[in-house]
């Protein structure tokens, strides 16, 4: 039996960065399928230029460390969650299902969010968070038909993951999103929200504004020279046939 690490309601399996298996969840649990997940290859022109737009959200995923660990004890006493519900976040209480929060960040917020269908898991979870005392919306997420979506997923893809879900993975999701005019960093290991700064209407999460922001988060945690352990999955339209 797994041993739930202090500070955790629950340990779940880690789940691969794969466009495929985080579309597949994402629409099993209420996504419409007119919204996928596609790999991001590199931040330069050439690469940027094979996605679809506009992107809506980068869920990214990197290598953690002590440099990561410093980072997010200083970003917790400087930063403070929002004041209002400009945005849903999460904070993180199931170890290892960074990822979840990932995806949840990505189609909850900002014009993915007007894509999710009635009646379903996702639906369900806003219809919640919106009237839930927010030092209690992480337990939203422990709901057994949404614990079952995802354990099926994170059992698809070619990663290595650990026997014990208990154990720890040295790689952590965040989530940039567009929404409201703003772009946010939403990471279950943050305090809140983070707010940074506004976009234009024709700008979304690869615009030259967004991508200074991406771009220093990705130096401040390691990845300013090789980008060794860095993914990216963007959240787009579905390209028509």
């Amino acid at each position: 039996m797994n041993r739930i690490p202090e500070g955790y309601a629950d340990c779940w399996t880690p789940i691969e960065s794969n466009p495929e298996i985080f579309t597949k969840l994402a629409q099993d649990i209420g996504l419409s399928k007119s919204l996928i997940f596609e790999d991001i290859w590199g931040l330069d022109p050439d690469s940027i230029a094979l996605l679809s737009r506009p992107v809506l959200a980068i869920v990214l995923v990197f290598p953690t460390g002590e440099n990561y660990e410093r980072n997010v004890a200083a970003r917790n006493i400087e930063e403070r969650s929002t004041a209002d519900d400009s945005v849903i976040w999460f904070k993180q209480t199931i170890h290892n299902a960074c990822g979840l929060y990932g995806l949840l960040h990505a189609v909850c917020n900002g014009e993915a969010a007007k894509q999710i269908l009635p009646g379903t898991l996702l639906s369900n979870l806003l219809s919640s968070y919106s009237v839930t005392q927010p030092a209690k919306r992480s337990n939203l997420l422990l709901s057994p038909d949404l614990k079952n979506k995802y354990l099926t997923a994170a059992q698809d893809g070619d990663s290595t993951v650990p026997e014990n879900a208990a154990d720890e993975v040295d790689f952590h999701y965040t989530c940039f999103v567009k929404s409201k005019g703003h772009l946010y960093e939403l990471n279950g290991d943050l305090s809140g929200p983070v707010d940074l700064g506004q976009l234009n209407e024709d700008e979304d999460v690869l615009s030259a504004a967004a991508l200074e922001s991406v771009r220093r988060f990705m130096q401040d945690n390691g990845g300013a020279s090789t980008n060794i352990g860095f993914s990216m999955l963007a959240l787009v339209p579905k390209p028509e046939n």
